[in-house]
C-alpha cells in the first residue's frame, strides 16, 4: 500500500518480490488519484488498484482528514478484506520501503500450519534504554511492527479484521497522547482476538534500525544481507 511519492521504492519491493516469491501474485493498492493509472501500472509492473475501488464509505472524508501515513495505514484492514473478496487464501502485506533477501519460507510453513495471522515483534530482547528508539517508546507505537502483516482466510480471521477495520475511518491517527499510532497499535491485541496468531520471532525478517543493536548483519554469499547469520 503506497501513495504515489513512495512508488519508486514500492518498484524495488516488487522487484524482490518478483525475484524470491515468483509464484505468489503481486498487487499494489494506491492510496492516492489514478490520473495516470494505466502509465502507473506499466512503470511499477504490477496490478494498481486505486484505494478508492476499497468501497470504504468514508474514504473521501478519511483522505480530507488523514495525512498519508495515516490514510495508507488505514485502508490496510480493507486491503485484506478485498484481496479475500477476491478468492486468495493466503495474503502478505509489507510496507513499501521493504526489500526481500530470500524467500518468506517461515511465513508460508506458519500459514500452511494452520496459522490465521502472522506478526513480528519489533525487537526480541532487551535494548539499552538510553539510546533511541527506546523500549517504551516501541511500547507505545506498538509491540508489533505492521510494516510486514500475514493473515490467511478464516471466520476468525473476518471477525478480527473487521473489528480491526472499524477502527479505522476515525481512530487511525499518529496520537501518541491518545495511545494510538495509526493502525499498528491495535494489533497489539490480536494475539488475544485471534486465535492462531503466529509471533514470528526469526531474526531475519523486520531487520531495521529499531532492532539491529540485536541483529548483526552480514554479506550473504549471494551479495545479498543476512542478519544474525
Amino acid at each position: 500500500i503506497c501513495s504515489k511519492n513512495y512508488l519508486p521504492r514500492a518498484r524495488v519491493l516488487i522487484a524482490s518480490l518478483r525475484k524470491f516469491m515468483g509464484d505468489w501474485s503481486a498487487g499494489l493498492i494506491l492510496a492516492d488519484e489514478t490520473d495516470a493509472a494505466d502509465q502507473l501500472s506499466a512503470y511499477v509492473g504490477t496490478m494498481i488498484l486505486p484505494a478508492r475501488a476499497l468501497d470504504l464509505p468514508t474514504y473521501d472524508d478519511m483522505a480530507m482528514r488523514y495525512d498519508v501515513l495515516e490514510l495508507n495505514t488505514a485502508v490496510k484492514p480493507a486491503a485484506f478484506q478485498y484481496w479475500f473478496q477476491q478468492g486468495f487464501d493466503q495474503i502478505i502485506c509489507l510496507d513499501p520501503d521493504t526489500e526481500l533477501m530470500s524467500p518468506l519460507d517461515e511465513v508460508a510453513s506458519a500459514l500452511d500450519a494452520g496459522a490465521r495471522g502472522v506478526i513480528t515483534p519489533h525487537i526480541t530482547g532487551p535494548l539499552d534504554m538510553d539510546k533511541d528508539p527506546t523500549e517504551l517508546k516501541l511500547i507505545r507505537t506498538g509491540i508489533y511492527n505492521l510494516g510486514f502483516a500475514a493473515f490467511s482466510r478464516s471466520p476468525e480471521t473476518d471477525s478480527f479484521l473487521s473489528w480491526w477495520a472499524s477502527k479505522m475511518p476515525t481512530e487511525c491517527r499518529g496520537d501518541l497522547d491518545a495511545g494510538i499510532f495509526v493502525d499498528q497499535k491495535y494489533v497489539d491485541m490480536m494475539p488475544s482476538y485471534l486465535p492462531g496468531t503466529h509471533i514470528l520471532r526469526h531474526p531475519g525478517y523486520n531487520v531495521a534500525y529499531w532492532n539491529l543493536a540485536q541483529r548483526k548483519l552480514s554479506r550473504a554469499p549471494d551479495g545479498g544481507w543476512l542478519s544474525s547469520g
